[in-house]
């Protein structure tokens, strides 16, 4: 008699290559929230209205919830690895070096004056991180970093020039 066809094993079946470390769904909700805040951090900058009207109070603090779950889902993700240079990055995922940054300076437009010195400090914290993972993928280099976030002491003005004129010269 006919032999009916015989199914694959389940573990062949719907078997698809899934990018490192990530499922679509995770990926797309990451894109979602960076654009989101990104976009919340622009109109706040850019409007006429007063820092303390309802309207862009409202803008700064979804701003903050999705720079705070680009934050978390980074990590869940594993979207960056702390031994990565800047050429084991998925071109497309080097925007999110950037999340630090744009969540510090929405803290940095809280107008809670009660804890305005707990929000600087939260901001100095994430844009330390930030220029600490620019260094770390090999965009700026330590001394750069260690220059911007004021730790250590001084450089002089002939070693900043050096710096810049190796920078530059790497650059070519």
């Amino acid at each position: 008699a006919g032999k009916l066809p015989r199914p694959s094993p389940p573990c062949i079946q719907n078997v698809r290559p899934r990018p490192r470390g990530r499922g679509t769904e995770g990926a797309m909700n990451l894109r979602t929230h960076f654009e989101t805040a990104y976009k919340r951090l622009r109109e706040v900058e850019d409007t006429s209205l007063d820092s303390t009207d309802e309207r862009v109070l409202t803008m700064v603090a979804e701003g903050l919830e999705h720079a705070r779950a680009c934050e978390r889902l980074i990590k869940e993700l594993s979207i960056f690895s702390t031994n990565e240079e800047l050429e084991d990055i998925n071109p497309g995922d080097l925007k999110y070096l950037l999340v630090p940054y744009i969540h510090a300076e929405l803290i940095e437009l809280q107008v809670d004056e009660q804890h305005r010195l707990n929000h600087l400090r939260a901001a100095k914290v994430l844009l330390e991180r930030f220029l600490d993972s620019l260094a770390n993928v090999g965009l700026i280099r330590e001394a750069e970093a260690t220059e911007l976030q004021g730790a250590g002491p001084p450089v002089p003005p002939t070693a900043k020039r050096e710096l810049k004129i190796a920078r530059i010269k790497a650059e070519r």
